[in-house]
């Protein structure tokens, strides 16, 4: 029995996009984001990795493949959430085999005790 793609698509999804220019504390231009639309999607883990940083510190950075419906308007300065987690926007591709999906490579960083960074 083939599996549809419906089927496949579990996970309830944000996706934010730069809305408008703003103002930080110090000063410095930064971008609000906002919602740009919910989906739903399929997330699984792809590789995870830890970092150092100069400071001696160190994290671990993981990777995951999003798969989504195509057609859906992306670029890199984009998150997605989901369950509280921020997942940064890489790059994403048109699935090889099946063209009505879009594969979305997302990185999330979380630090040594288990927080975003």
């Amino acid at each position: 029995m083939s599996e549809t793609l419906s089927s496949r698509l579990r996970c309830r999804i944000s996706l934010f996009a730069r809305d408008t220019e703003a103002e930080n504390a110090l000063g410095e231009s930064t971008y609000e984001y906002a919602l740009k639309r919910k989906m739903w999607a399929e997330i699984v883990p792809s590789s995870a990795s830890v970092r150092d940083t100069e400071a001696d510190e160190s994290y671990v950075e993981y990777t995951h493949k999003i798969t989504v419906r195509a057609p859906c308007a992306l670029s890199t300065d984009m998150y997605i959430e989901y369950r509280g987690k921020r997942y940064d926007v890489v790059s994403w591709d048109p699935h090889y085999k099946h063209r009505d999906r879009i594969i979305i490579t997302a990185r999330e960083q979380v630090g040594r005790n288990g927080t975003g960074i």
